[in-house]
């Protein structure tokens, strides 16, 4: 068995039991590492025993069978908070439109967006504390950093037409495009870690920041670099006074190492970006054409043709692009869960945005309120980047997104247990 396949079990049996023994948040981080690196796609993958290939179902039951286990450790007594119950009504829309759309698909998505929603709201009880919320911003980094080592590493069979063809990573990062949205919304939270962390975190930094930067020009994606010029400004923008100008120098730094990482190629492809419809090439008439027919296909099915059916009927609105996705978030929800699941999902995004400003007054008093307020800054961004590219990648049912949705709220639990502990102490004192 090859040490890599060895030290992979080593750690996932470490992070299930330690979600079981210990705590279920070493299992959540665990669960989060193996949906990004997906072992199956691996060459040492194959040689992971067949006990272990459900490594996300068994890291996930370990999670919940760890919370109940240690229900002293999850914080229960919070009530549902709107996003939560906005999650799980999305959840149940994906459902309903098998009833009021033309029935369940072959492709159906309903167990999965089932299966990350509860792990969602088991998560949300654990990650209640700011350490821990680091901890799976640092999984995601670390992740990052392999995944953009595997890029840079990967064999010339991978690549067609002069860009990475996919293979790297989790099912959700299967297809180039959704590779490089990944890749574009760590940069935000590196870029954080570097502002704030010593010189061993900033060369860690600059070592994940390098790979995944990398990553994305080896993806050649045009809707990434829009989503990465997107959280740019965003960046500038949402930046308090205090650190705008340090944010423009890491930008300024990024733009100059980044230029030495791109090649002819990637401007070549990146320089096809164009507004005039008449000089777009086939891939982005294309998807012209299916924006066009998920809007009529909305008309004529208000209430949805059904999750997962846009695929099978977008050639009877254009048969010119049959079989082909609408490579825009918004509009295959439209589409398939009908106006009430694009409602639902557009109040998520806009929750996820408004949470960051309770979370700013509530930190107010805090002791370590910078990190806190870097921390929803860094998120703000990275959520701008993952909408931007939303708009050319269907993301409305990638796990990932909905991760993201939630991240506000981990903050948000997190600035409430440290509100909640800095009160206990001053009454402790006033008692004494």
């Amino acid at each position: 068995m090859p040490i890599k396949t060895l030290l992979y079990l080593c750690v996932f049996l470490g992070a299930a039991s330690g979600g079981i023994f210990y705590h279920p948040v070493v299992a959540v981080y665990g669960y989060l590492a193996t949906y990004t690196i997906n072992p199956a796609e691996a060459w040492w993958g194959s040689f992971v025993p067949v006990w272990a290939s459900r490594y996300s179902f068994i890291l996930g039951a370990s999670a919940i069978a760890g919370a109940f286990i240690h229900r002293s450790k999850v914080e229960g007594r919070y009530p549902l908070h709107s996003q939560e119950v906005l999650l799980i009504l999305f959840c149940l829309i994906v459902w309903f439109s098998h009833l009021v759309g033309l029935g369940p698909s072959p492709d159906s998505n309903a167990l999965k967006v089932t299966k990350f929603t509860i792990m969602l709201l088991v998560t949300v009880r654990l990650i209640t504390n700011q350490r821990r919320y680091e901890g799976l911003i640092w999984v995601l980094i670390i992740t990052g950093l392999y995944l953009g080592y595997q890029a840079y590493r990967a064999p010339g069979w991978m690549f067609i037409h002069g860009r990475l063809s996919g293979g790297i990573g989790g099912p959700d990062f299967a297809e180039t495009n959704f590779l490089a949205a990944h890749f574009a919304i760590l940069l935000p939270f590196i870029g954080v870690m570097f502002l704030r962390g010593d010189w061993k975190i900033k060369l860690l930094s600059l070592l994940a920041g390098a790979f995944v930067f990398n990553g994305i020009v080896l993806c050649r994606s045009r809707g990434s670099f829009l989503a990465l010029v997107a959280g740019g400004i965003g960046a500038v923008v949402l930046a308090k006074k205090e650190i705008r100008k340090k944010v423009l120098i890491v930008l300024i730094l990024g733009a100059i190492g980044g230029s030495l990482l791109v090649d002819p190629g990637f401007w070549r492809r990146a320089a096809q970006i164009h507004t005039n419809e008449n000089s777009l090439d086939v891939s982005a008439v294309g998807r012209i054409e299916a924006w066009k027919a998920a809007i009529a296909m909305t008309m004529d099915h208000p209430l949805g043709v059904g999750e997962g059916n846009f695929k099978p009927m977008v050639g009877m609105y254009n048969p010119a692009i049959p079989g082909k996705d609408t490579h825009n978030t918004l509009l295959r929800c439209m589409a398939e869960l009908g106006l009430q699941g694009l409602i639902v999902m557009l109040l998520l995004m806009l929750n996820a945005f408004r949470i960051p400003s309770r979370i700013r007054k509530d930190a107010e008093s805090l002791e370590h309120k910078e990190d806190i307020l870097l921390n929803v800054y860094a998120l703000q961004v990275a959520l701008v980047t993952f909408f931007v590219s939303g708009l050319f990648i269907t993301e409305t049912y990638i796990e990932e997104f909905y991760w993201l949705l939630m991240m506000p709220l981990f903050l948000q639990r997190s600035v409430s247990s440290a509100r909640a502990g800095e009160i206990g102490r001053e009454r402790a004192k006033a008692e004494d």
